[in-house]
């Protein structure tokens, strides 16, 4: 990974608890652990978080058409994502 910078964490008893354990496990140091997470989140951090929404405009009589009357969002909602 190149160079190495030491720093100091302050981590939640439980969650050290298990990550030793998994360490234990897999035959990896705590320091590989803490890497691999900080590695993960980092990369999810980058992909897109949402797709964009195509606003759709209709004109005419204002309100729901006759097939939609009633219905509810989620009936709406599943229709939108056919199209």
């Amino acid at each position: 990974m190149g160079l190495c910078m030491k720093t100091t964490i302050e981590i939640n008893d439980e969650l050290l608890r298990q990550a030793k354990i998994r360490g234990r496990r897999e035959g990896v140091t705590l320091r590989a652990l803490v890497e691999r997470g900080l590695a993960l989140v980092l990369a999810r951090q980058d992909r897109p978080r949402a797709r964009k929404i195509e606003l759709l405009v209709f004109s005419g009589t204002p309100g729901f058409t006759p097939e939609f009357e009633g219905a509810g969002w989620s009936r709406i909602k599943e229709e939108g994502r056919r199209r």
